[in-house]
């Protein structure tokens, strides 16, 4: 599902599997799932209630601000959200579990790395 993340566009209540580049790609993306998706499971300017899952060196989900999220992958990050994550879940085997900005209430876990990290700040996490 790709609709790009200029202009207004939404993607609600979809999912997506075995997608070779991107499962769903929007500005907003809510109560949604991709999985087993080669480049991004999720990639969004804002996402909510949503689980992505990235194949290989995939991002499970990418968004600049992430809600109530899961974001899995391989050897890519779990989830990554320039700005915020809040309520979120990111695991990685072998990079970052959860990369973002600022993190509040997540949690995150690697096998062979940071499980997660914050830029600026983590709160309760």
């Amino acid at each position: 599902i790709n609709l790009g993340t200029s202009g207004s566009t939404i993607v609600e209540s979809c999912a997506a599997s075995i997608c070779a580049n991107t499962g769903i790609n929007a500005q907003t993306v809510s109560r949604c799932t991709a999985n087993q998706c080669g480049i991004f499971g999720i990639n969004a300017i804002t996402a909510s209630d949503c689980s992505g899952t990235g194949l290989s060196d995939g991002i499970g989900l990418f968004a600049n601000t992430a809600q109530n999220c899961r974001g899995v992958s391989s050897n890519g990050f779990g989830l990554r959200a320039l700005g915020g994550a809040h309520n979120c879940y990111g695991q990685s085997t072998s990079s970052l579990g959860l990369y973002a900005n600022t993190a509040e209430n997540c949690y995150g876990y690697s096998i062979s790395s940071i499980g997660l990290q914050a830029i600026s700040a983590a709160q309760n996490c």
